[in-house]
């Protein structure tokens, strides 16, 4: 009977990263209209669009190169970030100059408060060096962040959300960030 107790036990327990925020987000409602974004260039942007394109609580429009100019009628920024320098290339931008838009879509949607709402859903494989980097930056300035459980096999996650007290939902499967956003814009 103790072993079945202790394979239910240790079930629960690794399941448990994935159940809950570790951060209150009680007080955390998104509004719309949203805009989706891209920091990094690395195509969480247009997977995050695909993914609420049936949703009837989010009514988001795509812009992956959205400045500071295009919060005006903004209430909820979904930035979807993870960095390929095969993507820079593509879009015309260096490093720098990608850190530098999205630093400035930051400040603005804090000076307008504006709802942040960072997204991973890329996995560990989309991770490294530079996709770090704009994910720590993205985190340490968003309301809450929603995060497919495969990128956080490191811990990494765990650590922002503790480093910058910001809500982080883990979600196990991929499919189900769209819910966990949505769930966001419930009242």
């Amino acid at each position: 009977m103790k072993w079945i107790f202790s394979i239910l036990l240790v079930g629960l327990v690794s399941i448990a990263p994935f159940a809950s925020a570790h951060a209150d987000t009680a007080d955390i409602r998104c509004e719309n209209p949203a805009l989706i974004v891209d920091v990094g260039q690395g195509n969480n942007a247009r997977l995050v669009q695909a993914m609420l394109r049936r949703s009837d609580a989010v009514q988001a429009q795509l812009n992956e190169m959205a400045t500071a100019a295009d919060l005006s009628d903004v209430r909820t920024l979904l930035i979807g970030v993870g960095a390929s320098t095969k993507g820079l290339g593509a879009a015309g931008l260096d490093v720098g100059e990608e850190r530098g838009r999205m630093e400035a879509l930051l400040a603005a949607a804090k000076e307008n408060d504006i709802t942040v709402v960072g997204i991973h859903i890329g996995g560990e494989s989309r991770r490294g060096e530079l996709s770090d980097g704009f994910i720590e930056r993205v985190a340490e300035l968003s309301d809450v962040f929603v995060v497919w459980g495969e990128g956080n096999e490191d811990g990494f996650f765990d650590q922002l959300a503790a480093r910058y007290n910001v809500p982080m939902h883990l979600v196990e499967r991929r499919l189900e960030i769209s819910a966990k956003i949505e769930s966001l814009f419930q009242p």
